[in-house]
């Protein structure tokens, strides 16, 4: 059985509801396979630019005509997703875009951490992030530098 690493934010919303996001790292890399109700996009290695991610994106998940090919367009989208008619929306990485460039990057993972966090309002959908093992502990390092940004005090805990 292959484990997983599971970083597990625990959100605590006005109403008091309790919500675990999950960003997903496998010890191995897995071979995801379409199926009628789940979206797959493979995000490849090398990915250095903004439009390199936002064209795979737009392609990937059929974006509408009105992206904008930016950051903020790419989060509207991801927290969107209407347009999109599977239940299971898989992202999968071989490794960390931008590996040259911080600034990048860590706008790369807030909104995913953003999207992530978005889609568990809306449990009849899965929104699920996969990177490689490799990439735990720099995604770890970047999403707590974040999450007290957007989120206040939570609780990051390994499951």
């Amino acid at each position: 059985m292959e484990k997983f690493f599971i970083l597990a934010t625990i959100i605590e919303h006005l109403r008091g509801w309790i919500r675990v996001n999950y960003f997903i790292f496998p010890n191995q890399e897995n071979d995801f396979a379409s199926n009628n109700n789940q979206k797959i996009l493979h995000i490849p290695s090398n990915i250095n630019h903004e439009s390199q991610i936002c064209d795979l994106y737009e392609h990937g998940l059929n974006f509408p005509s009105y992206f904008g090919k930016n950051w903020d367009a790419l989060l509207d989208c991801l927290r969107d997703l209407s347009f999109v008619k599977e239940k299971n929306i898989l992202i999968t990485h071989k490794d960390i875009p931008f590996k040259n460039d911080e600034e990048s990057k860590h706008i790369y993972i807030e909104i995913l951490f953003d999207a992530v966090t978005r889609w568990l309002e809306f449990p009849e959908h899965k929104f699920y992030i996969y990177f490689p093992d490799t990439c735990r502990t720099e995604i770890t390092r970047i999403i707590e530098a974040s999450r007290y940004q957007w989120l206040g005090p939570e609780l990051g805990c390994w499951v």
